[in-house]
């Protein structure tokens, strides 16, 4: 669960690092711009330009997410697992509500 500081540095966060790992077990770390939590159990992540994210993440859901404020050297790290969430999804349009409260702060 997400505390009040942990919201507040990925509302406050420019950039991400979403850490997956393949079918072969290699690590894979992509930089992620289009973030927001969604509530204190869930971030949402855009798809954007990430082909190598969603095979693995449909490989192995597990993945670890990485927050850091340049500007006070301070981060978080917030390790789950991670479900891709296509337009036809049933909860789609309230995930992808998310991404469009990002775009307002």
């Amino acid at each position: 669960m997400f505390d009040d500081l942990v919201k507040q540095q990925i509302k406050s966060s420019v950039l991400c690092w979403l850490a997956t790992v393949d079918e072969s077990g290699q690590p894979y770390v992509s930089p992620k711009e289009v973030f927001a939590a969604f509530d204190n159990l869930h971030v949402v992540v855009a798809h954007i330009a990430s082909p190598h994210t969603v095979r693995n993440i449909a490989t192995n859901p597990k993945v670890c997410l990485s927050f850091v404020d340049v500007f006070v050297q301070k981060g978080f790290k917030i390790q789950g697992s991670a479900q891709i969430v296509k337009s036809n999804h049933v909860d789609y349009s309230k995930w992808a509500e998310s991404k469009t409260k990002l775009k307002q702060r």
